[in-house]
């Protein structure tokens, strides 16, 4: 059964645990080896880039599948499109996510083959009733920031699985908890991190998550942009063998 996961290289990585966690194994792409015992060797891994350890595709779609049980081959090479992300005005804040990641699937659905899943998600930062976007360049990552410091914000991530017969979305919240951050920490961290591919210009699970929340509430794995639980529970619904 071939996934096709359009996202960023966090959801690839959590997704590709979630298969082997329900059986579907994936190949090692470094040593050309599968590093795991497999049925099926139609497995295909669709994704604009897979960990930065193995190989680094930019942005195009690689598919990757097993061959002849020991290497693998690269196949097809997919253009992405081009997806507006707009959205309603009167739709309420935490159902943006889960409505822009149908708009997502939207875009390649009529593509998808008979045995083909797409998985498509959305994470929003909200906090004062607004929503805090992927910052456009340092003095906006650095406002983002100082808005988030000492506050309790709001992350939701929005996830879709499609196939061409059946759609299953459902929406993940978590609220972070900031200390205080000093203006240097601030300045360091995105002079250093360059985190403007990040909602709220923030990762979690980089130094200013080390050092800056307290706490949090809900999902880890949400504020890092996929809620692995929830999807594999999604995934399991679709009865996959």
């Amino acid at each position: 059964m071939p996934f096709l996961i359009a996202g960023s290289g966090l959801l690839v990585c959590c997704v590709i645990t979630i298969l082997l966690l329900i059986k579907y194994q994936v190949i090692d792409i470094k040593s050309n080896e599968p590093p795991f015992e497999y049925e099926d060797k139609q497995i295909v891994i669709d994704t604009m880039y897979l960990f930065e350890k193995y190989v680094n595709v930019g942005d195009d779609y690689v598919d990757y599948y097993i061959n002849d049980g020991s290497k693998f081959e690269k196949s097809i090479v997919k253009e992405i499109k081009n997806v507006e992300e707009k959205y309603p005005q009167e739709i309420h804040l935490e159902k943006v996510p889960e409505y822009l990641s149908k708009v997502k699937a939207s875009a390649f659905r009529e593509e998808l083959k008979a045995d083909e899943v797409l998985i498509t998600a959305d994470t929003v930062v909200c906090i004062h009733d607004r929503i805090l976007g992927k910052p456009a360049d340092r003095k906006e990552a650095i406002s983002m920031l100082r808005k988030l410091s000492g506050n309790r914000h709001l992350v939701v991530t929005g996830v879709s699985v499609t196939t061409r017969t059946e759609q299953l979305s459902f929406s993940s919240r978590t609220d972070v908890f900031f200390k205080h951050l000093s203006n240097e920490e601030i300045i360091f961290y995105v002079d250093t991190y360059k985190p403007f591919d990040k909602a709220g210009a923030y990762g979690i699970q980089e130094w200013i998550g080390y050092i800056g929340i307290e706490r949090i509430e809900g999902s880890f794995y949400n504020v890092m942009g996929l809620p692995i639980q929830k999807l594999y529970e999604t995934l399991r619904k679709l009865q996959f063998q």
